[in-house]
């Protein structure tokens, strides 16, 4: 039902007025400078040329409320088929290794986004690039970010922090789409043991993403409410999921 998802769905801003810009921890980048020193942006890619306001003061992004979450190895193992994104972004063709896998690695992050236009017509989601941010919580010792550093992800694909280029993966044109992150690099090589926020930003500046929720699959120590919450309705979701599958 078009009308019911709609409502779900947490728009990403299209007007500059409405752009963000959150300050970093005392010498650290913000939210805005993240970005911008990006090894994306600083190889020249155009990838997130039109995230920003004219001076580059304020980013198009919108945050998502999450529970602190571990990075740890031990997160959701999906028992669907699922689709791994190559070095550019893009899911793997179906004759390829990267599609239609099955797969016991854990995730910890769980992005939903729909498919479904406001009109019922079912949207490609070709156009529906993004970057992640992530804000540090706890570390480790030894790492060389502080608490409250944002994390422009760079194992989303390509250089760091591309974009997903299209949420269309097989069999196409699905009216629902669940991206799964794995965080485990987060705590191997940079040594944060949680994350606190999330921010999408547009990578296309036109916000055609559509956002329902973002889960935390792995909960802090002691939630384990919240974490059984969280696979129900991942469970909820993939039931039906398949049952709109042609």
């Amino acid at each position: 039902d078009p009308i019911v998802v709609t409502a779900l769905v947490t728009q990403l801003p299209t007007l500059p007025i409405e752009f963000i810009e959150i300050p970093g921890p005392a010498g650290r980048p913000s939210l805005v400078e993240t970005v911008l020193l990006s090894a994306e942006v600083q190889s020249g890619k155009t990838s997130y040329d039109n995230s920003f306001n004219a001076g580059q003061t304020l980013l198009q992004a919108k945050e998502f409320t999450i529970a602190e979450t571990p990075t740890r190895s031990n997160g959701f193992a999906p028992s669907e088929e699922i689709h791994y994104a190559d070095a550019l972004g893009e899911p793997g063709a179906p004759n390829s290794g990267l599609s239609n896998v099955v797969t016991r690695r854990g995730f910890e992050l769980a992005l939903v986004e729909s498919n479904l236009g406001p009109t019922g017509f079912r949207e490609s989601g070709a156009t529906d690039d993004f970057g992640v941010i992530l804000q540090a919580g706890q570390l480790d010792p030894g790492s060389p970010l502080v608490t409250g550093e944002f994390i422009f992800l760079s194992f989303s694909g390509g250089l760091e922090g591309a974009d997903i280029d299209t949420l269309d993966v097989p069999p196409h044109n699905g009216l629902l789409s669940i991206i799964y992150l794995d965080l485990d690099p987060l705590k191997t090589i940079l040594g944060v043991d949680t994350v606190t926020r999330m921010f999408l930003v547009d990578g296309s500046g036109n916000g055609e993403i559509d956002p329902i929720e973002v889960f935390s699959l792995v909960p802090e120590p002691g939630v384990v409410p919240m974490y059984a919450m969280s696979l129900a309705a991942m469970s909820l979701l993939a039931r039906v999921r398949r049952r709109v599958q042609p």
